[in-house]
This record gives structure tokens, C-alpha cells and sequence, in this order.
């Protein structure tokens, strides 16, 4: 029996003596101290950014487009044969137009080049409207109203004056006659003054 008791108080001893050591080390610091909870700090999240980039929407269905564009590529090689008289081959403008303006464009050509003149700058069109006036054999008419400028552009002699009149209109309201065929394409066959405003 006192074996037993003696094992019991040698047991209590060393629990006793272990929770002394422990109370001794926290009272001396010699354990780590036990972390504060961390509060989550909060970052916002940047929205995601949309790039938005507008359509564009023609206002033209694309037949109407194609005789728009047909104008654009009439005045270009225009220009680019009136600025050239010379080297330029005249014949390319039926490449972009019929006739009667075609034939009208070279018989200009010829009074320009009798007195020496030429093109500096080339005109520049923006269509207002496109309107189907007929249907024939050779394809569809349009006429394409818009605004004609020659704002950069003029008519000059040999010696690089000015030979436009003193009535010169820089910006012209024009019409411009376009035959559109499923075959052959879009052509420009006349140009008038127009009626809308510029």
C-alpha cells in the first residue's frame, strides 16, 4: 500500500512540477506569445474595363454605295489626268465613265492642253443622296446627289497662275448620272448642277 500511495504522490509530483516549469516560462517569456487574430483587410476589385467602339452604320444600302463609290473613282482619275495632261492616258477615264461624259471629258482635255493648262489638287465629293430614276437594258440609273468642293484644287496655265474666272464657286451642289451594271459595274455617264445645298 505504501508503494501505491508513494507511486500516486510521485505522479502528483511530477504533474505539480510540470505546471510549475510551464507558469515559470510564461511568467519569464520563454514562449513565443500567441498571435492576434488578423482582420482581413479589404481591397477593392477594379471593374473590368469594356472598350467599347462605336459601329459605324452606313446610311447607304450597299447598291447605293457602289454608285457613291463609283463617283469617288470617276473624280479621282479625273484629277489624276487633268494634273498630267501630257503623260497621262486620257483613255483611262472610260475605265470609270460612259458617255456622253466621258467624250465631254476628253474634248476638255484637248481645249485645256491647246492652252496650256492644267489641274493642281484634285475636287473631292461627299453624296447627300442616291435616288433610282431608271432600269434599262444597259442596267440601273442612279442619280447621286451631293457636294462637290475644289477647295485646294485649280485650273492653271503653263506658268502656275489661276486660270479660273473671278465667279470660281469653291463648294457646288452636283448631280451626278450613274449607270450600275450587275456585269460590268458601276459607271458615271453624266454631271450636272444639282439642287441640294452645300
Amino acid at each position: 500500500m505504501t508503494n501505491v500511495s508513494g507511486r500516486a504522490v510521485s505522479r502528483r509530483r511530477r504533474v505539480v512540477i510540470g505546471l510549475v516549469a510551464v507558469a515559470c516560462g510564461l511568467l519569464a517569456g520563454c514562449t513565443e506569445p500567441v498571435p492576434a487574430p488578423t482582420t482581413p483587410i479589404w481591397t477593392p476589385t477594379p471593374e473590368p474595363v469594356v472598350s467599347v467602339t462605336p459601329t459605324l452604320v452606313s446610311p447607304w444600302t450597299a447598291e447605293e454605295q457602289a454608285v457613291i463609290d463609283a463617283v469617288t473613282r470617276y473624280l479621282s482619275v479625273w484629277s489624276r489626268i487633268g494634273q498630267d495632261l501630257e503623260a497621262a492616258d486620257w483613255n483611262e477615264i472610260r475605265d470609270v465613265a460612259v458617255d456622253p461624259l466621258a467624250q465631254a471629258d476628253l474634248l476638255l482635255w484637248v481645249q485645256w492642253q491647246n492652252k496650256g493648262w492644267h489641274l493642281v489638287g484634285e475636287q473631292t465629293f461627299v453624296a447627300q443622296g442616291v435616288t433610282l430614276d431608271k432600269i434599262d437594258d444597259a442596267g440601273s440609273w442612279y442619280s447621286v446627289d451631293g457636294c462637290a468642293s475644289i477647295v485646294g484644287s485649280d485650273l492653271v496655265d503653263a506658268q502656275g497662275q489661276s486660270a479660273g474666272g473671278p465667279g470660281r464657286q469653291d463648294i457646288a451642289s452636283m448631280r451626278f448620272t450613274v449607270l450600275s451594271s450587275s456585269n460590268d459595274g458601276a459607271f458615271v455617264g453624266d454631271s450636272e448642277t444639282g439642287q441640294t445645298s452645300c
